[in-house]
């Protein structure tokens, strides 16, 4: 299978050394024109790449509203036609729930994207419920991963899924594939079947990020007051509390907030950073592209309702990380078995904070850190993918940094697939309202973290979440939990 891929796997690892770096998302200049219904803002990023249709990066956009007598923030729904845009970049619409946009290509690169206007009208139905409203424009870069035969399991004694016929290989998958083998509470094997269209690895697309905490506050800063209490427990009214771990000063790194003094009855708080204890929220080091830990299941599934996003299989994680190389035994999703451990932080808590030392696999596991680093920390214009600890595709931190909540159908009849996105919907308590996220499902956390070097690409994890546990936020105690999801 290498063989085969081997000339364009060099072409990839040249865009790759590039197109692995923090990207610099931004979106400005929100506003919307009532007498058009249109409503318009400003993207811009950094290291958008193309190959071609099947190696490229894209930026799902999604937006809410909020409606002056209401403090309820909703999903709005875009008309598919007449998207507005400068010849920098392309959009799409994907049903009525968001915009797909990325750079525009003569040929195969990479370059930045400078501040872009989209405009777009949205449905007909919406425009009619204004009052007043307030719109949020949000953004999440992904990567696409295309279709194609790869391989589950690199052939280890503690690898989820094997061969059945020779349990020391991994197996190749096909997109028609229901029947597996897999150690799915981690030691003893047996044989499971998957619906016919359950997400398997063949043509998704997957956050090129951890969730960040600046991206968890902005889902936290859209829910009501029964919705944030619901998911993070009752609030206390002291000078400062930090939400995700309920203490008085920032824990492993998490510099989520909120000022007691500000809690007043049924109005939803105003969560900001301060991962420097200084008191003065939102500054340029409190940070914001720290992959956001604490993070239990059911919150995650959560975010990714809200995003109409959806949670990844497990399948899809293995694709994600190896692509279409044969497996290395205890592999990283850098493509070896070996790691460089992060030694000291510089420019902490900034948007281009990195550490000062470099190496084959820098990776933040069993690390002296005390917690996360900014995502895609180790990636600059000098690495390629064994340096920059990005995976097959670009995709980063998948082997390092927290490990991230992954889905498995525990039965033919789970109703996961390829299409299965939220609705930008939650429940009144919060929690997500798409059964197909949990019916039927095991939860994994996969890849290692700061904490612990147990997470290669292949491990099968002694334990499992299943659908009743996930919103029982006693597992909100590790730091080392995080998520990401995809499309």
């Amino acid at each position: 299978m290498k063989t085969v891929y081997a000339l364009l796997l060099c072409v990839l690892c040249f865009g790759f050394s590039v197109a692995t770096q923090a990207n610099n998302l931004q979106i400005t200049d929100v506003s919307f024109d009532k007498t058009t219904s249109e409503l318009t803002f400003t993207i811009s990023w950094d290291n958008a790449w193309f190959l071609n249709e099947n190696y490229r990066d894209v930026v799902w956009v999604f937006a809410k509203y909020k409606n002056s007598n209401s403090n309820n923030w909703k999903p709005v729904k875009f008309k598919s036609s007449n998207i507005q845009t400068p010849s920098s970049i392309v959009a799409a619409t994907d049903r009525d729930e968001g915009i797909y946009v990325r750079g525009s290509f003569d040929t195969p690169g990479q370059k930045n994207i400078i501040p872009s206007f989209l405009t777009i009208e949205i449905a007909d139905e919406q425009a009619e419920d204004l009052v007043n409203a307030s719109f949020k424009v949000f953004g999440i870069e992904m990567v696409y991963v295309p279709f194609g035969e790869y391989y589950l399991g690199d052939g280890g004694s503690n690898s989820m899924f094997f061969d059945p016929s020779a349990p020391s290989d991994p197996v190749l998958v096909n997109q028609d594939q229901t029947a597996f083998f897999a150690r799915v509470d981690g030691i003893n094997p047996g044989g499971i079947t998957i619906p016919e269209f359950y997400p398997k690895g063949f043509g998704f697309l997957m956050m090129k990020y951890e969730v960040t905490q600046s991206q968890m506050i902005g889902f936290l800063n859209c829910l009501t007051r029964s919705q944030q209490e619901s998911l993070l427990g009752d609030f206390q009214t002291d000078s400062k509390v930090y939400a995700m771990t309920t203490s008085e000063e920032p824990l492993f790194r998490n510099g989520i907030a909120y000022a007691g003094s500000e809690v007043k009855p049924g109005v939803p708080l105003e969560f900001k950073l301060d991962l420097n204890n200084n008191d003065v929220f939102n500054e340029a080091e409190d940070g914001a592209s720290i992959a956001c830990n604490f993070v239990y299941g059911g919150l995650a599934l959560s975010y990714l309702d809200w995003a109409h996003c959806r949670p990844l299989s497990v399948m899809e994680y293995e694709k994600a990380c190896r692509g279409f190389d044969d497996p290395v035994r205890d592999e990283y999703a850098w493509g070896t078995n070996s790691f460089t451990p992060t030694d000291n932080i510089i420019n902490a808590g900034k948007d281009n904070e990195a550490v000062d030392n470099f190496g084959l696999g820098l990776a933040n596991i069993e690390s002296e850190l005390n917690g996360p680093l900014r995502v895609g920390f180790s990636a600059t214009k000098a690495t390629i993918r064994g340096t920059s600890g990005g995976s097959f595709f670009g995709i980063m931190n998948l082997s390092d940094n927290l490990a991230e909540l992954y889905h498995l159908a525990s039965g033919s009849s789970n109703l996961l697939t390829e299409r299965s996105r939220g609705d930008g919907n939650l429940l009144p308590n919060g929690q997500t309202d798409e059964a197909a996220f949990i019916d039927e499902a095991w939860f994994y956390y996969k890849g290692a973290s700061f904490q612990s070097a147990t997470g290669t690409v292949s491990y099968a994890h002694p334990w499992s979440l299943m659908s009743q546990d996930l919103y029982q936020p006693g597992d909100v105690g590790s730091a080392r939990n995080g998520f990401r999801g995809g499309r």
